[in-house]
């Protein structure tokens, strides 16, 4: 994620940082400890998605930026349940591609402009054109 860029919430950026740190370890990771690096950028990104949640609650777009979570997850579960059948070559497209760009995506987007409301540079007034749902989810 070395091209994201800091958002200037020090919980997200450095949160952001440990996951690039994570990624850039898998040319460098054997293929029998693949599996384990798999985990724990899993394990991470749980852990920041709970961290960054209890920062966004009163944030006008919370509910897409919850469903974007839901949506990443549901992509790590779907890559855990994959694991065991994949070999090294695809399990580095699965960590180092599919799910790094999911993750820089995500930086790029719901948790940039997260990141504008907390630094007090965008008001609701900002989002009250958008068709934003009233419940939870972002439906299309």
């Amino acid at each position: 994620m070395s091209n994201v860029p800091l958002l200037g919430v020090p919980l997200m950026d450095r949160d952001h940082q440990t996951l690039d740190a994570m990624f850039e370890r898998l040319p460098t990771t054997a293929d029998a400890d693949l599996p384990a690096l798999f985990a724990a950028i899993d394990a991470e990104t749980r852990a920041h998605f709970a961290r960054e949640e209890t920062l966004f609650a009163e944030v006008p777009i919370a509910h897409c930026h919850l469903a974007q979570h839901a949506l990443v997850l549901g992509e790590f579960d779907a890559a855990a349940a994959r694991i065991a059948t994949l070999d090294a070559a695809a399990l580095r497209t699965l960590i180092g591609v599919t799910l790094r760009e999911m993750i820089v995506g995500h930086v790029g987007s719901v948790d940039l402009v997260t990141s504008q409301f907390l630094g007090g540079h965008m008001t609701a007034d900002a989002t009250a054109n958008l068709r934003l749902p009233e419940r939870p989810g972002c439906p299309v």
